[in-house]
């Protein structure tokens, strides 16, 4: 197809979507970017970029996308309009993705539920795992997110990856994300895998204690800086340090370096770890009891990891 000059320059110009989907090594994403803002967008990988194409052609025919990026690599995307059509190659799609919030955000989970199955047509189609984009989310959630697209979409069989999705809402002031499901119709041992994992998934409990350190010391730096304040503000009182000591300390956590943030919310972690308090859908703290008792081990080294 020979795309209209001002249409091809409109494109290039265009920010074609602020939330691509996730890039999931040896599958191709088919995403279909919603015409309306307000409503979801559905993303789908497959083994080959014909499976993907396919998808693509049979949603063309709702008419309520005006885009279709098809995903390869971590740069490289294709670009189809509204009709499926072959419009142009992208080294990228996106100037901004959408930023965390750092407030908390109240969201609806079934609401959530109920877009994805409308924007699908299909009641049969349950949620997995949800990442929520904003200060009070939990990392739990962020860390299962990840664990599920791992071992139930890159290992899936070929008949199990065709029953499930990625939707990405945008009802909320942040960015929500999920990974939907056929589960009536996966593999028998896919059914196994979902069954033995939901239970933890919904009450926000990690299914990989390394990976949830990692995203949450992350999450720690970029999203709950309040909260390392004030729980640094704690540890201060714990170890009987002066008010005047614990503001520097805050001031130097404030002002250290990204890593060198990273580095101390992950000795933070590695402190407090065992008394964390995990509830479905929130974001983690740590035990205030064990804050009394093992604060002054936080901060005790503050300056040498602030550095």
């Amino acid at each position: 197809m020979v795309v209209p000059n001002q249409q091809l320059n409109t494109i290039l110009q265009d920010e074609l979507t602020d939330r691509p989907a996730p890039l999931l090594p040896g599958l191709y994403s088919m995403q279909a970017v919603s015409e309306d803002p307000t409503q979801p967008d559905v993303a789908v990988y497959r083994l080959s970029a014909k499976e993907a194409d396919e998808w693509k052609t049979s949603m063309a025919m709702y008419g309520c996308y005006k885009w279709f990026l098809l995903r390869s690599d971590t740069d490289k995307w294709d670009i189809f309009d509204r009709h499926g059509k072959f419009v142009d190659k992208r080294r990228d799609v996106v100037e901004d993705h959408v930023k965390e919030v750092n407030t908390h955000v109240e969201v609806d989970r079934d609401e959530f539920l109920r877009e994805a199955r409308e924007a699908l047509g299909d009641d049969e189609w349950s949620l997995v795992s949800c990442i929520e984009g904003h200060a009070g989310a939990s990392a739990a959630d962020h860390s299962n997110y990840v664990v599920v697209c791992r071992r139930m979409i890159i290992d899936a069989k070929p008949g199990n990856i065709h029953n499930m999705c990625i939707i990405d809402s945008k009802k909320w002031d942040c960015r929500v994300s999920g990974v939907f499901a056929r589960v009536n119709r996966l593999s028998e041992d896919m059914q196994d895998t979902f069954l033995d994992r939901i239970g933890w998934i919904k009450k926000s409990w990690p299914l990989l204690q390394k990976h949830h350190r990692d995203t949450l010391a992350d999450r720690l730096v970029n999203a709950r800086g309040a909260y390392v304040r004030d729980l640094l503000q704690d540890c201060g009182h714990a170890a009987g340090m002066s008010r005047e000591l614990i503001l520097s300390m805050i001031t130097k956590w404030t002002l250290a370096s990204p890593g060198a943030q990273y580095r101390f919310a992950q000795h933070i972690i590695d402190t407090l770890y065992d008394k964390m308090i995990f509830e479905a859908g929130c974001a983690e703290v740590f035990d205030p009891a064990y804050i009394e008792r093992k604060g002054s081990e936080v901060v005790s080294d503050y300056r040498r990891l602030l550095t």
